[in-house]
């Protein structure tokens, strides 16, 4: 089929999500046109290219493959481009006045104030601000048909722009060297490259294709949670990246090696301890480290004899009305005397009841003291202040930092004004974070670490929590008695099984398993579980569906989501709902909000309780009782929660669990999946897979992160005693 060439301006943009979006387009001839595409210009006249074609739902549409802003050629087109374009000192009554003044010669009078300041209204100074703007917009324009070509959408330019605009012609350097866009956040090095490919004179082992690349393979490396990466490593990765049709890959190893020198001498990468780190990683694993070790050595221990801490433990428990475990007060004593302490137990061992009363035990003995308790989560920090009462917040709201960024945008140091700080689930605290963390506080400042270690580690890179506990080098409880739910409980029993690679498992009413192997039978068995919950009156909202994939099969979390829909909210006459892109929204829909807010967090679950059509907003209640209303632009916040990823759902806790697992899920099947998902089961727990997975996952830990942090906590402290003891042993001096 031809491809058009159409001149159109928006009318409507009917939904816009990620690089897909639907908009209703005026053509030339006053026809409405409907554009589906992606980049798609939402303001200003504009030229689609594209083809038709016929949509089963809705109808003719036209589908772009490239969109390309003009500039308006009409009187009334170059009036509205002046007014929408945000050019610093028009208004529709300059405009008007410009347009009226110099007809087609418009846009060139808008270079020269000399000209403009002819215009009524418009002084020189006016009219040199003017050109500012208007040179500004052009600019931007440029940028705009720049990216296209990269396939870059028209919303990243002003970033792109302001990242370059202390460099002399930067838009020159940047068609020159487009690889420096890969330094912009969401602009990746196969996006350029896949342009590049295609560009006549493309040369493969260009420096710059070269040392981006290893950077990409460097950030790629942290994404799959890895702190640091050997150089072999490093190599083979790159050259898969680099790899082009007919060119031998043993071609690219001395570029490689000068494009590595050139990193490592530029301090891109550092080269240490025989391993090679992204900057800011190496600076977050070795300081992290470094602080720690301060925080041990030259922090101040708490002066309180024990009898004090043993009374007040005893008058702790008394006014909680809970009665420790030896291990627990255990835990307590180290976290009341200690710098640094650490405590690690499985669900229902009684980290709450603990936390407790180390709380009330610390402010009988530091009244004045300041408490901080926080989380890496908005749900586990929630949990944590209504279990303790007491304020619990973020860590990222803590620390003034972005939840994607996992770092403070001021350059000012920030220090924490507090004595004692818990954190709570900090098997899900990256390396990133923990530095973070540790850069804010003072000398004297106590830290506790809780957590569980034999669950999933953070999202991002690092392996904190078994890294600390690992070194050895900090007074470590590990809880072992189950007090929550009653022992002999099928669930953790299961557990138990799961995370010691042996035992038997008990399957009852509690954790049941429904026998499946293959994909579409596994799908059906779990649609088959939930009907027979439903007719055993557990209602929706008690279950959760948990998954190891986000997507990639039938079971990932996206397909199952709107299998489920179907199922627990399912169209009927009259149903309200909002098509977003591939997406629907109904009216009871169970949705999960994706970002931090002030009052709602990422992760939180609610309800669909209202969409409004016509102005494309809807509104959900939050099981915490916010209320909050979304518009078209904010969709992506949310998606359907009725099927979730178990490091979604980690650090939460569900009535009854139902857990699709069986061999279509590869490498994932690995222990601390296993366990984490089996965990979050409070009451009910239903397995549809088979026991042959299971015990699969039962003896495949997930991959070794590669992390420092242990090795450098155990030769730092080992360092420091050496110190200390030649400090002790050298003789006084006689006078």
């Amino acid at each position: 089929m031809q491809e058009l060439a159409i001149r159109a301006v928006p009318v409507q943009v009917r939904c816009e999500f990620d690089d897909y979006q639907v908009v209703v387009y005026e053509t030339e001839s006053g026809e409405e046109l409907t554009a589906v595409g992606s980049l798609l210009c939402t303001e200003g006249e504009c030229v689609l290219h594209g083809t038709y074609s016929q949509h089963k739902k809705y109808g003719k549409q036209f589908q772009v493959t490239f969109c390309e802003e003009v500039l308006p050629t009409t009187p009334e087109g170059m009036k509205r481009y002046l007014v929408s374009s945000g050019i610093a000192e028009i208004g529709s009554a300059t405009a008007d006045r410009i347009v009226d003044t110099f007809g087609a010669e418009t846009f060139q009078a808008m270079r020269d104030p000399i000209r403009l300041a002819a215009v009524q209204g418009i002084s020189e100074t006016k009219a040199e601000k003017i050109v500012v703007s208007f040179k500004k917009c052009q600019e931007l324009h440029e940028y705009v048909q720049f990216l296209a070509d990269y396939r870059i959408p028209s919303g990243k330019t002003q970033e792109v722009y302001q990242k370059f605009s202390g460099i002399p012609d930067a838009l020159s350097v940047l068609q020159s060297r487009p690889y420096l866009l890969c330094m912009c956040e969401g602009i990746t090095f196969a996006m350029i490259d896949a342009a590049q490919k295609q560009r006549v004179g493309f040369d493969p082992v260009h420096g710059d294709r070269i040392c981006f690349a290893l950077s990409a393979v460097m950030q790629q490396n942290e994404q799959n949670g890895h702190v640091f990466m050997q150089k072999e490593d490093l190599f083979e990765k790159a050259v898969n990246i680099l790899r082009i049709p007919g060119c031998d890959q043993s071609v690219f190893f001395p570029y490689l090696q000068a494009g590595l020198v050139y990193l490592v001498k530029n301090q891109t990468l550092i080269y240490d301890c025989g391993v090679l780190y992204r900057k800011p990683m190496y600076l977050a694993e070795s300081e992290s480290a470094e602080k720690l070790l301060s925080l041990l050595w030259d922090g101040q221990k708490q002066k309180v004899s024990q009898d004090k801490i043993n009374a007040a433990l005893v008058e702790a428990e008394k006014r909680q009305g809970l009665v420790l475990s030896k291990e627990q007060q255990n835990a307590v004593s180290y976290a009341l005397t200690e710098t640094v302490s650490i405590i690690t137990g499985g669900p229902g061992t009684g980290k709450t009841s603990l936390l407790q009363v180390l709380i009330c035990a610390e402010e009988m003995l530091h009244p004045e003291g300041k408490l901080t308790l926080c989380a890496p989560t908005g749900r586990a920090a929630r949990k944590m202040a209504e279990s303790t009462g007491k304020v619990a917040v973020t860590m990222h709201h803590l620390l003034e930092i972005r939840q994607e960024e996992q770092e403070r945008e001021e350059e000012e140091e920030l220090k924490l004004s507090t004595d004692l700080v818990i954190v709570d689930e900090c098997s899900m605290v990256s390396m990133q974070l923990l530095y973070a963390l540790l850069k804010a506080l003072d000398k004297g400042t106590r830290l506790v670490l809780i957590g569980d270690c034999d669950q999933l580690p953070s999202v991002q890179a690092g392996n904190v929590f078994a890294d600390l506990i690992g070194s050895q080098v900090f007074p470590v409880t590990y809880l072992t008695k189950t007090f929550r739910q009653k022992q002999g409980s099928a669930i953790l029993t299961n557990a138990s099984c799961v995370n010691r690679g042996r035992g038997r498992f008990l399957w009852n009413t509690d954790c049941m398993l429904c026998q499946t192997w293959q994909e579409e039978d596994t799908l059906d068995g779990l649609l088959q579980v939930i009907r027979a919950l439903q007719k055993q009156g557990i209602s929706s909202k008690a279950m959760q569906v948990l998954t190891p994939f986000r997507s990639k099969t039938k079971l990932g979390c996206i397909q199952l989501n709107r299998v489920l829909q179907e199922l627990m909210n399912p169209k009927t006459a009259g149903t309200v709902e909002l098509l977003v892109g591939s997406r629907c929204f109904r009216k009871g829909d169970k949705v999960m909000h994706l970002e931090n807010e002030e009052d709602v967090s990422n992760g939180d679950v609610g309800y669909i309780t209202e969409i409004n059509q016509t102005e494309r907003k809807l509104t959900v209640l939050y099981e915490t009782s916010v209320e909050r209303t979304y518009t078209s632009e904010e969709f992506s916040m949310l998606e359907l929660a009725y099927a979730l990823t178990v490091h979604k759902a980690q650090g939460s806790e569900y009535d009854c669990v139902i857990l699709p697992f069986t061999k279509i899920f590869g490498r994932m099947r690995q222990k601390n999946l296993l366990y984490t998902a089996m965990t979050r089961a409070r009451k009910k727990l239903v397995i549809v897979g088979n026991e042959e997975t299971l015990w699969y996952a039962s003896g495949n830990r997930m991959e070794r992160r590669n992390s420092y942090l242990g090795f450098r906590l155990m030769d730092g402290n080992r360092m420091r005693k050496v110190a200390h003891n030649k400090r002790k042993s050298r003789p006084k001096t006689v006078i």
